[in-house]
């Protein structure tokens, strides 16, 4: 069984040897309908990544409607007369919901 394994072995770096012996040939010019259908699915990919979806254009809605309420609050409160204190943790508050709205436009118009 030993010797059979050894004139496989044999048989099979000859036939390596032989292999690596060929010539490599340059590569064919590519098909040109080929790289037309490759580009084409490839924009198509690219216009489709860049197309917002429905989750990102509700995060849109959502920060706008968030700011519209905040400052609907903060005129409430300057008209009723709260006292400072409270304002002032209002308008921290919204701050704040500008930081995230920021974060979240920022993310949205700079998507990779």
């Amino acid at each position: 069984m030993k010797k059979q394994i050894t004139e496989n072995d044999e048989q099979l770096r000859a036939w390596m040897r032989e292999f690596a012996a060929l010539p490599l040939d340059e590569s064919a010019p590519l098909d040109p309908a080929l790289l037309w259908w490759k580009a084409e699915l490839l924009r198509r990919w690219d216009a489709q990544r860049r197309t917002p979806t429905p989750t990102e254009i509700g995060e849109c809605i959502q920060v706008g409607v968030g700011l519209a309420g905040a400052l609907t609050m903060v005129i409430w409160l300057l008209r009723a007369g709260l006292p400072h204190s409270l304002l002032i943790v209002v308008i921290l508050s919204i701050l704040i919901l500008l930081a995230f709205a920021t974060i979240t436009l920022g993310h949205l118009i700079v998507r990779d």
